[in-house]
């Protein structure tokens, strides 16, 4: 609040007093009024137009020193209380004067109590100070004081603001972290498979899939690094994984997909079934001789979106009940807390019959962001 040209919060500020000082004027009106027509003994015939039109203006010359007064206030600020004091209270002294005078005016010009005889205007004005100092000097103060707490509450408000705002940034650079992380990881994975693969001599089928990992390459930098997706462009995210997979396991790798078709459009983490692909190759299929299965699930639950990746691999060590996760199951939970907090979980449990299911449960929502790219 500073500065000399009179800014929008000031100007709303100044409206306020003045509506406060007319309501309050005319309410002080009516009750002379009022008082005054239950005395029988009165010289004069009271009239409440007078009454309203006298205080109502002498309160409104309030609202007219208001913009001065918040100005020195503005100026001037409580954090050094001895210099404060020094300044506003004969600033207060000065206003108090005015207004004094104005409602003296304003008294004259509209007679609410008759014709009265006229006394110089040094007499009616120490006359009107002397009654009223203690009333004027409370106004005085209300005003600065409303006018602090409006520009205390307004900074609380804006330092809320932007701690909300670096909040929001700095979850979204832990993410671009994290997703970062975890690209060069899958890529690693990826281009060893390929080197195994050139070991062998088996450069068509490495060649195979380098093209695949190509175009699945292609499409997460596509993403362009959105937090989240449709789950229709992860589950094709997916299919470009297990495409190049299926190039190094062939018919060993059998693959079953029971997708609710309803829920294609539902917003989830990009990125986030290939840890869960990656897992169940890695510890179920790449650890046994002959072929293996691998199911992915998504379904409607009572806790919202379940995506689930099963195998029918070795299952879980018995000693520990989880095996040791690695850089993508542990970016997982660490992005789905970012994004979702307690509202999403990653579990992994023994699968009936043998081998282990990879779930991951998620809020069941569309965001803006993934329904413009399912569109």
């Amino acid at each position: 609040m500073t500065g000399s040209v009179l800014s929008a919060g000031r100007l709303r500020a100044t409206l306020a007093i003045a509506a406060l000082g007319a309501a309050f004027g005319a309410l002080q009106g009516t009750m002379l009024y009022v008082g005054l027509k239950q005395e029988p003994s009165l010289p004069f015939q009271p009239s409440l137009p007078r009454m309203l039109v006298w205080q109502v203006l002498s309160w409104l010359v309030w609202g007219a020193l208001a913009p001065a007064i918040l100005e020195l206030g503005a100026r001037v600020r409580p954090d050094r209380p001895a210099r404060w004091l020094a300044i506003h209270l004969p600033a207060a002294l000065v206003f108090s004067t005015v207004h004094a005078a104005a409602g003296i005016a304003v008294m004259a010009a509209t007679s609410p109590f008759g014709t009265r005889r006229a006394r110089p205007l040094s007499e009616e004005l120490v006359g009107r100070i002397t009654s009223s100092l203690h009333f004027e000097l409370l106004v005085y103060t209300a005003i600065v004081g409303a006018s602090y707490a409006v520009d205390y509450y307004q900074r609380f408000r804006d330092r809320e603001l932007r701690a909300a705002q670096l909040e929001g940034r700095l979850a979204e650079a832990r993410l671009e972290a994290l997703r970062l992380q975890l690209q060069p990881h899958f890529l690693f994975n990826a281009l060893h498979t390929v080197a195994g693969l050139v070991r062998q001599g088996e450069n068509p089928a490495a060649v195979e899939m380098l093209a695949r990992l190509s175009d699945l390459l292609r499409a997460t930098l596509d993403g362009g690094g959105r937090p989240l997706v449709p789950l229709a462009k992860e589950l094709a995210l997916a299919e470009l994984y297990l495409g190049i997979q299926q190039v190094r396991f062939a018919d060993r790798l059998r693959v079953e997909r029971a997708i609710d078709p309803s829920l294609l459009d539902t917003a989830v983490p990009p990125f986030a079934l290939q840890p869960l692909l990656e897992n169940a190759v890695r510890h179920g299929l790449g650890a046994r001789a002959g072929s293996g299965l691998l199911r992915i699930v998504a379904e409607r639950t009572a806790d919202g979106l379940c995506l689930e990746v099963q195998d029918d691999g070795r299952g879980l060590a018995p000693a520990s009940g989880n095996p040791a996760e690695g850089v993508g199951l542990g970016n997982t939970r660490s992005r789905l807390d970012q994004l979702f907090g307690s509202a999403a979980r990653l579990e992994l449990v023994p699968r009936p019959g043998g081998g282990t299911i990879a779930r991951l449960v998620l809020p069941l929502s569309t965001s803006p962001a993934a329904a413009a790219d399912a569109a």
